[in-house]
C-alpha cells in the first residue's frame, strides 16, 4: 500500500463525510485530500465491504500476462519491498 492509499483509507475510517464524498467521487475526493491531480484516464472507483460482502481487487495484468524483471526481483524469496512503478493515482514513483 502506498503512503497515499495509506493516508485515503485512514481518513476514510475516521470521517465519515470523507468516507460518503469517497464513495460519491472518488477521483474529486482524493484529489482534494492529497492535494493532487489524478493522471487523466484514470478512474478510482472505490466500494465499501459488508458483513456479507468482501472485495478483493486485483492489479492489473502484464501485457503480456508475466511480471516484469524488475517485479520478480522485488518478490523473490517472498521478502522485501514491492514496488510496481508508478502510483496508479498520481502516476508519481511509488514508494
Amino acid at each position: 500500500m502506498t503512503e497515499a492509499h495509506a493516508k485515503i483509507v485512514t481518513k476514510a475510517l475516521k470521517d465519515p463525510a470523507f468516507r460518503a464524498a469517497l464513495l460519491k467521487d472518488a477521483n474529486a475526493a482524493v484529489e482534494k485530500e492529497l492535494g493532487v491531480k489524478v493522471r487523466a484516464g484514470v478512474k478510482i472507483k472505490v466500494v465499501e465491504d459488508t458483513a456479507t460482502t468482501v472485495h478483493l481487487a486485483l492489479p492489473a495484468a502484464a501485457k503480456n500476462g508475466e511480471l516484469s524483471d524488475a517485479d520478480l526481483e522485488n518478490v523473490a524469496g517472498g521478502a522485501g519491498k514491492m514496488t510496481f512503478g508508478q502510483d496508479s493515482i498520481t502516476g508519481q514513483c511509488a514508494m
